[in-house]
């Protein structure tokens, strides 16, 4: 898998996706074979990458939110931190929290 889409736009879904795949490839490979287990590390990689550049694409974005869309963020900070829990993935609950932070 690329590192991020050809078309140059980072997207944290696709980019949680890469990851979760790349783990299970990962573990599997840890069980059967070592070129599973090197690939399946480097789409996790991938999606971390991705995420990250999802992310510093998104801040600017962020910071110009009005007092309104407060409520939705924290909400929707709070569900990405519980998603992130459920999942194992660390980016998701740090950046879930952070929103929440961010609001208050």
């Amino acid at each position: 898998m690329s590192s991020i889409n050809e078309n140059n736009s980072s997207s944290l879904l696709h980019g949680h996706a890469t990851y979760v795949a790349g783990a299970a490839k990962e573990t599997l490979g840890s069980y059967a074979s070592a070129s599973l287990q090197s690939t399946g590390a480097a789409d996790k990689q991938a999606g971390v990458d991705e995420m990250q550049a999802a992310k510093a694409a998104a801040q600017p974005e962020r910071s110009g939110s009005d007092s309104d869309s407060g409520n939705a963020t924290t909400t929707l900070g709070k569900m990405e931190a519980r998603v992130g829990s459920a999942v194992r993935c660390g980016g998701m609950v740090v950046e879930g929290e952070g929103q929440q932070q961010e609001q208050e």
